[in-house]
């Protein structure tokens, strides 16, 4: 037991000395890993530095080139503004040149319907050339019959201006519109839709009597007759004061005139073929209305074209 005693102190007074020994190998050891790390850690460090150096220099590189890629953009910029200009110029000149192009195509448009009309007028003037060349034709062969027909009447007439009175039939001679003549035997009475009630050529006057004191009776073609009042001046419708004018007055006071001038022996009438259509109440809605005139061997191309009956003096002679 004291034997054990005694190697247990001598442990325990060689501990310290061998744990002291080996605490400084490892602070050796320690130190010189730290000596390690920090030359590593400076190598670190350096190489860091020198890696930021690097991306500080990138980074001064890209900011020069941001800069001039800003430059650039800005250039661009002021290009593309420049050109956005004129490109709303030009739209601008376009917008106006179309709307040209529309001004110019509607007075294409106008003008082609001009053109239309015109030729349609000019088609129209040659056709009545026409009608009026076959017209003048016409009366160049109704003026010799007259002549001999003429000449036959005035040797049967017994009319005398100086006395009035009586019972006297009326040759029909011409259709007088404007400075035409036209043969009464040449013209027929033309409906275009078949509806009217009395014909242009029935409704001429036929027969006149005249009765003291101042009452008469007015006669046509188709038979008709109206019982009227009258008065005679003389020289009414002209300054010659040679013409006898009759004036005829029916019971609404409408009045109807009948001018009589002689010449070469004859007595000749003339009237408005309106005013007589209308003294016997042949233009009314009640009463009926009165067919146009038209003139055979004539073609006529439109159903309206006929004689304007406003416009037609009745000439013929007091038989």
């Amino acid at each position: 037991m004291k034997n054990y005693t005694k190697i247990f102190f001598i442990f325990l007074i060689l501990l310290p000395l061998t744990v002291s020994s080996q605490n400084k190998k490892k602070l050796k050891g320690d130190i010189a890993f730290y000596k390690d790390s920090i030359i590593h850690l400076k190598d670190s460090i350096y190489y860091i530095k020198k890696k930021l150096n690097l991306k500080d220099l990138d980074i001064s590189k890209l900011e020069s080139k941001i800069q001039n890629l800003e430059k650039q953009n800005a250039k661009l910029q002021n290009t593309l503004d420049k050109s956005q200009n004129t490109l709303d110029k030009y739209q601008k000149e376009l917008t106006n040149l179309e709307t040209k192009n529309s001004n110019l195509n509607l007075k294409y448009d106008d003008i082609k319907q001009k053109e239309i009309k015109l030729n349609d007028s000019i088609d129209f003037l040659n056709k009545k050339l026409t009608y009026q060349i076959s017209q003048v034709d016409s009366l160049k062969d109704i003026e010799f019959q007259n002549i001999i027909l003429l000449t036959d009447i005035i040797e049967d007439s017994e009319f005398d201006c100086r006395d009035v009175y009586g019972s006297w039939d009326l040759k029909t001679m011409f259709l007088s519109q404007k400075s035409e003549f036209i043969n009464f035997e040449s013209v027929y009475s033309y409906d275009r839709h078949n509806d009217q009630k009395f014909k242009a050529d029935k409704s001429v006057l036929e027969k006149i009597v005249l009765m003291d004191p101042n009452i008469a009776v007015v006669e046509l073609k188709d038979g008709h007759k109206i019982s009227c009042l009258f008065e005679i001046t003389i020289g009414a419708e002209s300054g010659l004061r040679k013409n006898l004018v009759i004036k005829f007055v029916d019971t609404d006071r409408e009045e109807f005139k009948f001018v009589i001038s002689e010449y070469e022996g004859a007595y000749i009438f003339k009237y408005d073929y309106s005013s007589l259509v209308s003294f016997f109440d042949r233009n009314e809605y009640n009463e009926g209305y009165t067919e146009n005139f038209r003139i055979r061997g004539v073609t006529y191309e439109d159903e309206w074209d006929v004689l304007n009956d406003y416009d037609i003096n009745i000439v013929g002679i007091i038989k």
